[in-house]
């Protein structure tokens, strides 16, 4: 069963497996109750099994394609291929812009997409692109707005995983920094030491600890992924201390590793 779409399917109408079928939005219940979306080949739904049908976590397939078309269109617009009379100031005006987008407002900029199990083609929208330059798009260098990436496609029972091999993630030191000291109050609290006292001893609030406290009880696999940089690239503290991380260290590999 396939319940409809919730309202942040952002991707709806734009990307397609290696068949030209569209990827249709869905979302499924787990047992647990957690609400899990996914993008399902389009023939899955209407004609039932397909072995060839794509299946894949929603946030997954969002998070990279975020990911790839700002990596790529910040490196375009920083090296003057983009926008090649782009203006210094322009250009530091434009790159805050893009900066400054989120998930939602980043895959806008995506016209289509097309995968398959080793690239990913991604064609950007002109207008929409020109826009957030603020350039002229008779300006712009138009094959700057189309890209293959390489990816890597592994089937999964829980929907498949697919990985941006083009790109080599950094360590996240602030959140490294972040779990460390969470284990270390842990330990306090083990050995006898309250709240209270942890809040004067480190000079910082009790609200803090308390949101901060969970990212010791993150999974070993998650923290070792963080630790070796190859965890999603914006996995951060705010989103690790969010109340709808589960503390099922299985379910937390399931929402953040795919």
């Amino acid at each position: 069963k396939h319940p409809s779409r919730g309202p942040s399917a952002y991707l709806v109408g734009k990307v397609f497996d290696e068949t030209g079928d569209r990827l249709t939005p869905s979302k499924s219940k787990k047992s647990s109750g957690r609400v899990v979306r996914y993008y399902y080949s389009n023939r899955l739904i209407s004609g039932g099994a397909d072995p060839t049908g794509w299946r894949l976590r929603a946030d997954m397939l969002e998070q990279l394609l975020s990911e790839i078309v700002g990596t790529r269109l910040s490196e375009a617009l920083s090296q003057f291929r983009l926008a090649p009379r782009i203006k210094p100031h322009e250009l530091n005006d434009a790159t805050d812009r893009l900066a400054a987008l989120d998930t939602k407002e980043t895959l806008d900029l995506i016209a289509r997409v097309d995968l398959s199990e080793t690239k990913a083609s991604i064609q950007l929208d002109v207008d929409k692109v020109g826009a957030l330059v603020q350039i002229e798009t008779n300006k712009l260098n138009l094959d700057y707005l189309r890209t293959e990436e390489p990816i890597v496609l592994r089937k999964r029972t829980n929907g498949s995983k697919l990985t941006w091999i083009g790109y080599k993630g950094e360590p996240n030191h602030a959140l490294i920094r972040a779990i460390v000291t969470a284990q270390a109050w842990v330990d306090e609290i083990k050995d006898g030491k309250t709240i209270n006292a942890l809040t004067k001893s480190h000079g910082i609030s009790s609200t803090m600890i308390w949101k901060r406290i969970s990212l010791a009880f993150l999974s070993p696999k998650l923290i070792a992924e963080i630790i070796g940089g190859t965890s999603i690239h914006e996995l951060t503290i705010e989103m690790l201390i969010s109340k709808d991380v589960p503390l099922d260290w299985a379910e937390q590999e399931a929402m953040f590793l795919g």
